[in-house]
């Protein structure tokens, strides 16, 4: 994967800020990467100041700068890299531990009004080698309509116990607080939350597992 951050040479240093020319848009999965995979991740910097790059979900190894060895002090496991103006920086990683059709992992750089400005991306690792449902209440769950407007449905088919959940935005905080519900349908009123990707996370019997949605106007 090639990073790399444009924008107007005139606004170098106050922005605006983006990664490939785009913005960041939560509706917007960029990148998709597949579990157990080694890849060579290349992040160019093309402004006049420099960007600390931070990639979630994993830790990577500085592969070379602009081509050249890599100092002692910056090797090592890293989640963070401080790419320096008109430089490029290669880091190389597996993605072995998580992995989530839906719910994506994000990149930015760590300067936060420069992430706030658009300065970040997101990433999704699949796992195509799971083969079946590891929690057997999952498949009782059904959550509609998917996207949703206002109200969101949920169907547990054949519940007779207590549901607490929450639901997350996909940087992790929580948006609507920890609810608990018995039975086997009931709405959650979601319009108090922006449009954007959202994660239902379900706790049952001291299992833990979630479900993806999307909320738009």
């Amino acid at each position: 994967l090639q990073a790399d951050e444009m924008m107007d040479p005139e606004g170098q240093v106050e922005g605006p800020f983006n990664i490939n020319g785009e913005h960041f848009d939560i509706m917007t999965i960029n990148e998709t990467v597949y579990l157990n995979d080694t890849e060579l991740w290349r992040i160019v910097n093309n402004t006049g100041i420099a960007h600390p790059f931070h990639i979630h979900d994993i830790q990577f190894n500085i592969d070379n700068i602009n081509g050249g060895p890599v100092p002692l002090y910056l090797q090592g496991l890293k989640d963070v890299v401080l790419v320096m103006p008109m430089q490029y920086v290669e880091v190389i990683t597996k993605f072995e531990d998580f992995a989530d059709n839906d719910i994506p992992y994000m990149y930015h750089c760590h300067m936060l009004h420069h992430e706030d400005d658009g300065m970040m991306g997101s990433f999704r690792v699949i796992d195509t080698t799971a083969t079946s449902i590891t929690n057997p209440f999952e498949s009782d769950v059904m959550i509609f309509p998917n996207p949703a407007t206002d109200i969101l449905n949920i169907l547990i088919n054949n519940n007779k116990g207590d549901v607490e959940f929450r639901v997350i935005n996909v940087t992790g905080q929580t948006v609507i607080e920890n609810t608990k519900y018995h039975g086997e349908e009931f709405s959650i009123d979601i319009s108090g939350i922006p449009d954007g990707i959202f994660i239902l996370e379900f706790l049952y019997k001291d299992e833990k597992f979630l479900k993806s949605f999307i909320k738009e106007y």
